[in-house]
């Protein structure tokens, strides 16, 4: 079942990010950085809602290199129009702001479901 292995990449595409940063924090945290918890946890965030605004673009489109497009052009985006973007904004703890990131955990959570609901809506057609 195509939608399966797409559900076990997606798992251990979570699984490697979160070892990714966690092994940069640590190294961070060794290296007397100011690595808090907080900031830990929204990094991870960050990362899960460009994967899954990337994994929704490739399923709709069912082309990969569409969704590397949209993550690429929204953390581009995110780069030079950082103002706009509010609560989807990923480089808001530079500007010293920490609170937890509940809009980007909701819609990452909700595109990754969208994307299996609708791959497998449009499988039974």
């Amino acid at each position: 079942n195509h939608e399966f292995v797409c559900l076990l990449r997606f798992i251990c595409a979570v699984i490697m990010l979160i070892l990714l940063i966690s092994v940069l924090a640590f190294y961070m945290k060794c290296n007397d950085s100011k690595v808090t918890f907080r900031l830990y946890i929204n990094t991870c965030i960050n990362g899960l809602f460009i994967g899954s605004l990337g994994f929704f673009a490739s399923g709709i489109s069912e082309n990969h290199v569409v969704g590397y497009m949209i993550s690429a052009s929204y953390f581009i985006m995110n780069l030079f129009l950082r103002n706009k973007f509010e609560k989807f904004d990923l480089f808001a703890m530079t500007g010293g702001h920490n609170e937890f990131k509940y809009m980007l955990l909701i819609t990452a959570l909700s595109l990754t479901v969208a994307t299996f609901v609708v791959r497998c809506a449009v499988k039974t057609k």
